[in-house]
């Protein structure tokens, strides 16, 4: 049995919970006119218009078939690539002298074994990146500003490590190739194939968004937000000293001078902190625009803890160990991390308590 719908010109079948809403067509100018219940969004619309909207849907079309463009094999391709990253990251802080030494194919010495905990201690954040960008991928959430910085964190973080193993001409051990290349690589691959894949516009972010980014750092919209700020300035200059590091440069907070090891280790250990400073930067955002207890921001919230606690930890050790200069610079360092892990770790457990965000429907298409 079919009724009609006067308003909007539709048929219902009987026991249907919607219309099948009909649409005419003006043979002579091809347009479609849509019922009446739908006149408000019917506006004039050029000839250029409508040929720049087709080529865009078809250029949309194009660019999310093809490789790695399902949702599934996304997610499973960020779980291997976390997974790989928790192996490592535990192998370097539990079993730091073996873990060098298998590497680079040599002895190491206490120095080298403190700096590889710390490269390690970063790979924790990145894992949990990871683990966070696999499911947006199951939620369709991939194309959200968040996840698309946490994708260029990870590109820029591999590109970076590949930069310095490229560099590192005196420690061209082929099993460090052959693992840091291929993890890296494989990141890389992934980190930027999804984020071209989601991105409208040229690949790059424009000059003036990274501007306007780096501008909006200074000017935090709350208390929480000021805080974030304050910890992605802080990672962003730890990541300048640990990318700055060169050979024959006195170390830090260690005595002596530094080595190939120790120069690669600390690099890396940089590359890791670029990761960081985004995810600090994102967690930024979100406190600005209140949305802390949202799954996502507590993950993140999560893996900058547990990166921090880990860094405090093997810095507590080195420092009893005697491995690391007992000196000004040493204690602020371990009482910035501190406090920086109270924090994080602190908006983790509150973000339980804050109402949850609604996630974005992902689009079904309707069942004919």
């Amino acid at each position: 049995m079919m009724l009609l719908n006067k308003r909007c010109g539709a048929t219902v079948r009987a026991g249907s919970a919607r219309p099948a809403l009909a649409c005419h067509i003006n043979r002579a100018t091809k347009r479609v006119f849509k019922p009446v219940c739908f006149r408000e969004n019917d506006k004039p619309v050029s000839k250029g218009v409508e040929k720049a909207v087709e080529k865009n849907v078809a250029k949309v079309t194009r660019t999310m078939t093809g490789f790695l463009s399902d949702p599934a094999t996304q997610s499973k391709a960020y779980w291997t690539l976390g997974s790989a990253g928790v192996a490592t990251a535990a192998a370097a802080l539990l079993l730091p002298g073996y873990f060098a030494g298998l590497m680079f194919g040599a002895a190491t010495d206490p120095v080298v074994n403190s700096i590889a905990r710390a490269a390690g201690a970063t790979l924790i954040a990145s894992a949990t990146v990871k683990y966070t960008l696999k499911e947006a991928a199951l939620r369709g959430q991939l194309y959200m500003d968040t996840f698309q910085r946490l994708n260029l964190g990870l590109a820029l973080q591999a590109s970076t490590c590949l930069v310095v193993l490229a560099q590192a001409i005196s420690l061209r051990n082929p099993l460090l190739a052959a693992f840091m290349g291929t993890l890296c690589g494989a990141s890389l691959l992934l980190s930027s194939r999804i984020y071209t894949l989601n991105k409208a516009g040229p690949p790059l972010p424009s000059p003036k968004k990274t501007l306007s980014a780096a501008i909006s750092v200074l000017m935090p919209r709350n208390g929480p937000a000021t805080l974030y700020s304050l910890l992605t300035i802080t990672f962003a200059g730890m990541a300048a000293m640990c990318l700055g590091a060169s050979p024959g440069r006195p170390l830090v907070t260690y005595e002596g001078l530094s080595g190939p090891m120790t120069v690669f280790l600390h690099r890396v250990t940089g590359a890791g902190m670029l990761l960081q400073t985004l995810v600090a930067y994102s967690l930024k955002d979100g406190a600005d625009r209140e949305k802390l207890g949202a799954t996502t921001f507590r993950w993140l919230n999560l893996g900058l803890a547990g990166s921090l606690l880990a860094m405090v930890c093997h810095m507590t050790i080195d420092w009893q160990s005697g491995v690391l200069v007992h000196g000004p610079k040493t204690i602020g360092m371990m009482a910035a991390q501190i406090a920086a892990f109270m924090w994080t770790s602190y908006m983790y457990v509150a973000g339980e308590s804050r109402p949850k965000q609604q996630s974005p429907a992902v689009p079904v298409p309707a069942s004919s």
